[in-house]
């Protein structure tokens, strides 16, 4: 009956191959339409993990894919690590689908040389939108942790390990995305230097998309 698209990149490549019918709406993920979010648990998490109150920390979701670079965790560990030292941000690795992606974000962790942090079990969404809303900045594969990072007008920047992930970047106007086989070059510095340094214009950005896209 209707073919519902979240980005316009999938609306023109569905276009260029020709699809006409059924009827295809651009609209936003469905996503954008929560409002519940749950600080009480999200700080009582970010205790019990060693954040304290205040603590500036970076959301960073991991997973699993068939064709990733097989260094990933190698080359994570140091962009997390490069985000610690140069401005004293702890690292916190929540995996978005519990326990799937608890393995990849344990190992970089543990490969890190500073401080980072796991937590190691199954988040609500309320939960998570809490901790994620009072992060620096959000580093993801997750396609819906970037979401999350928009509704909450957070900085973020997507690991494109698949298409959607670099489209939903382009459409909220923020072209932060990384192809995963160029963390190699260490790319990611001047990205994450860009968010950092232009955090309170992105957050006003993210702000007003958020508003069109509930």
């Amino acid at each position: 009956d209707l073919i519902t698209l979240r980005e316009d990149d999938s609306v023109r490549e569905l276009k260029d191959m020709g699809v006409g019918v059924p009827r295809i709406i651009l609209t936003a993920d469905p996503a954008f339409a929560i409002n519940d979010v749950n600080e009480f648990a999200a700080d009582e998490i970010l205790k019990n993990a060693g954040i304290e109150k205040d603590k500036p920390y970076a959301c960073i979701s991991v997973r699993k894919w068939k064709n990733a670079p097989e260094n990933f965790n190698e080359l994570c560990a140091k962009m997390a690590d490069y985000i610690s030292e140069k401005y004293n941000i702890t690292p916190v690795f929540i995996p978005m689908q519990y326990p799937y992606d608890a393995s990849v974000g344990r190992n970089i962790v543990m490969a890190m040389k500073k401080k980072g942090v796991f937590i190691g079990k199954r988040l609500d969404l309320p939960t998570m939108l809490g901790i994620v809303a009072k992060s620096e900045i959000v580093i993801s594969v997750r396609l819906h942790m970037l979401i999350y990072a928009t509704m909450k007008s957070v900085p973020c920047i997507g690991i494109a390990y698949d298409p959607k992930v670099s489209n939903f970047q382009k459409y909220i106007g923020q072209p932060y995305y990384i192809d995963p086989r160029a963390l190699e070059g260490e790319d990611y510095k001047a990205m994450i230097d860009s968010c950092m340094e232009n955090a309170a214009q992105i957050k006003e950005d993210l702000a007003g998309r958020v508003e069109e896209f509930k």
